[in-house]
């Protein structure tokens, strides 16, 4: 989202902004945005394995092909959920922090005249 809004960056280093507020600004974009993603995937991705058996039984007769891996309250559920909110939240951090700080080395006055 960020390479997309260079042009606000720009405005609010211009406006005195420091470069921690405007990390912090996309990074809790980006937050919110992964963790709707990430809520929204753990409960639809039981709902589409259910009805994908469904509809391979119907055509070819098996019977549970696709297993939602992370069903239960095993060890393993709570370390795969871990996982799963880790890296959530690495993407998140590199996908604010690299443009940010790989724009930070153009001018504002640059960053502004970019069409």
């Amino acid at each position: 989202s960020y390479s997309e809004d260079k042009k606000s960056s720009a405005i609010l280093t211009c406006l005195g902004a420091g470069r921690q507020e405007i990390f912090s600004i996309y990074f809790y974009e980006n937050i919110m945005i992964g963790g709707i993603a990430l809520i929204v995937s753990l409960i639809i991705s039981p709902l589409l394995a259910w009805l994908a058996n469904r509809i391979i039984f119907r055509y070819a007769g098996f019977e549970k092909m696709i297993d939602v891996f992370f069903k239960g309250n095993s060890l393993t559920g709570f370390m795969f959920y871990g996982i799963v909110i880790v890296v959530t939240f690495l993407v998140c951090l590199l996908s604010t922090y690299v443009p940010l700080f790989l724009s930070k080395r153009i001018s504002p006055r640059e960053e502004l005249a970019e069409e």
